[in-house]
């Protein structure tokens, strides 16, 4: 993680605020740095190198296709959470963006109707690890992988295969900050 701490010579207190910090400086580009404001240092955080996950609930899914061995689900929109510290239990933001995730050497079962829509939850595993509706980003796991994803339909997609990676296919967009 970068930090880069300098003695604040502002008073101003709106700028003591992080979450307000967060949401005036969410539009820059990630691998600029952006400031936020504490009491008594301005800490520049580089983005990029923030921790990072994908939330399976409120995530959206498009599509699931199969192809050439290999399972790809296509998310509409993808919950991100971003933290200095551990995403989706300490401070920080949410983001949306569209990506995938892509199985390789996959088969994949659909229950209860289109595996497509919102998504209530949702567990990846592989080789002993198991992460249960936040799974951490990048993510690229290989050996014996598996997925369930519940729909808020009632649909169930469930996947297995030898590796499973996440690439984004689009911008990220803020949706907001949050405390820990």
């Amino acid at each position: 993680m970068d930090f880069v701490h300098r003695l604040s010579t502002c008073a101003d207190q709106e700028k003591t605020d992080i979450k307000q910090a967060l949401r005036t400086n969410h539009g820059r580009k990630l691998d600029e740095l952006r400031p936020c404001y504490t009491d008594r240092f301005d800490v520049y955080i580089k983005l990029s190198l923030m921790n990072s996950a994908l939330e399976f609930h409120d995530s959206e899914v498009g599509s699931v296709r199969r192809s050439g061995g290999s399972v790809t689900v296509a998310f509409k929109s993808v919950y991100l959470h971003r933290s200095a510290g551990r995403p989706g239990v300490d401070a920080g933001a949410g983001y949306v963006e569209p990506g995938e995730l892509l199985f390789s050497d996959a088969q994949c079962t659909e229950r209860g109707g289109a595996c497509i829509g919102y998504v209530s939850e949702g567990v990846v595993s592989a080789e002993g690890s198991e992460f249960a509706n936040v799974v951490p980003l990048p993510l690229n796991l290989a050996g014996r992988v598996s997925a369930k994803i519940a729909f808020t339909s009632g649909a169930v997609l469930e996947i297995t295969g030898s590796a499973v990676s996440y690439m984004p296919t689009g911008a990220s967009k803020f949706v907001e900050a949050y405390e820990g």
